[in-house]
This record gives structure tokens, C-alpha cells and sequence, in this order.
């Protein structure tokens, strides 16, 4: 994973799976999708016109929207992940970006956490990390 991506049409390759599976319980509930981040995704190519109205059509949880992106995520190409990244660096959430880049240590782990924490009351961070 050393180059970039950029114009790398190619699935994913296993290790940018590895790092959305690896992450995806805390990703469902961090990702902010109401931050116009659809809406970046779609203006640059990452998702479609269907795939965002898929998401935002979803009657459920911001947790199962979120699930949903990176469903749809995980069939696009490592040009479209590498975009998902700078769109959450432009949306203001860089530090998803960075774990999803560069793989999460436990130091990352427990920002993430204060992170959610900032995001969220107490009493869905322990009902998350329980």
C-alpha cells in the first residue's frame, strides 16, 4: 500500500478490507454521514447518485447507514476508498481517515474513543465498548 491509489481502478486489496473490517464496529458509530459527507463522496465519484440515495433513504440508525457506506465501500475500487479518505479529511474527520490509512494502534484506539466520547453521551460509549 505504498502508492497512493489515486487512478487505481482495482478492488480493494485485502489489506484496506482488513482495516474496514478491523474497524467497522467503531466506524458504524463514529463516521458522520450528516456532515455533507455524501454528498463530497458523490460530487468526486466515490459513490454514485443511487448509492447515497440508498443511504440517506434508510429509515434506521445513523449506525446502519453507516454500515451501509462502507458496504458499499468494500465493492468499490482503491481509487474510490483513497477518495472516501479525503472526503472524511475534508469533512472534519480526519482521524477515521488516518486509522483507515495507517492501521490503528492501541494509542489510536483509545483516541477514537475520546473522539466518540466528544461526539456522544457516556452512556453510549459504555454501552459500545461493553
Amino acid at each position: 500500500m505504498e502508492d497512493d491509489g489515486i487512478g487505481d481502478e482495482r478492488p480493494l486489496d485485502d489489506e484496506r478490507l482488513r482495516r474496514l473490517r478491523v474497524n467497522c464496529a467503531r466506524l458504524v458509530e463514529l463516521v458522520d454521514v450528516q456532515s455533507g459527507l455524501l454528498e463530497d463522496m458523490m460530487s468526486v465519484g466515490c459513490i454514485t447518485a443511487q448509492q447515497r440515495q440508498a443511504v440517506t433513504e434508510m429509515t434506521t440508525s445513523s449506525a446502519e447507514k453507516n454500515r451501509k457506506l462502507l458496504d458499499i465501500l468494500t465493492r468499490r475500487s482503491v481509487a474510490h476508498y483513497n477518495e472516501f479518505l479525503s472526503c472524511l479529511r475534508r469533512n472534519g474527520q480526519a482521524f477515521i481517515a488516518n486509522v483507515l490509512q495507517h492501521g490503528a494502534g492501541q494509542k489510536q484506539h483509545v483516541a477514537l474513543l475520546i473522539y466518540f466520547v466528544l461526539l456522544h453521551d457516556i452512556s453510549e460509549v459504555n454501552r459500545i465498548i461493553q
